[in-house]
């Protein structure tokens, strides 16, 4: 419930379509450092998608199938929908960003180990972008 409205809040929070066309651009201009996982070692890329919270890591295909077939979710994660909700709620544009660690299988805590810190120093090539772009506006 909206505490300023009194009405529902919405199941869905949308990105800000100027945050997320600025993000996009700044994309463009990364170089992304390699992370390391437990298969080996990827190139990282930005992509954009449907992202669902929820109060568990998901460690299960079948979970991680069921809230694709359900709710169309590219990733999962545990923190976004609050922000998303209160930005909604104060009519703050709102974007989120998230560094996906692994498939959300068997493997998922042992990779989020090894990624934590090339996960960060990415996300804030991207974050450094999107700002950088910001402010030239």
């Amino acid at each position: 419930m909206d505490p300023f409205t009194g009405k529902p809040n919405p199941l869905f929070f949308p990105a800000d379509a100027g945050l997320l066309a600025v993000a996009e651009k700044a994309a463009l201009d990364l170089k992304l450092a390699p992370v390391k996982t437990t298969s080996g070692q990827r190139t990282p890329r930005v992509v954009t998608g449907v992202i669902v919270t929820g109060d568990a890591f998901v460690a299960s295909l079948a979970k991680k199938d069921a809230l694709r077939k359900e709710f169309k979710a590219d990733a999962t994660e545990m923190e976004g929908a609050a922000v998303a909700q209160i930005c909604w709620q104060r009519r703050v544009p709102c974007l989120i960003l998230r560094s996906l660690s692994d498939s959300a299988g068997a493997k998922a805590q042992e990779n989020v180990l090894l990624f934590e810190k090339s996960a960060a120093q990415n996300a804030a090539l991207l974050v450094t972008g999107i700002v950088g772009r910001l402010e030239g506006q």
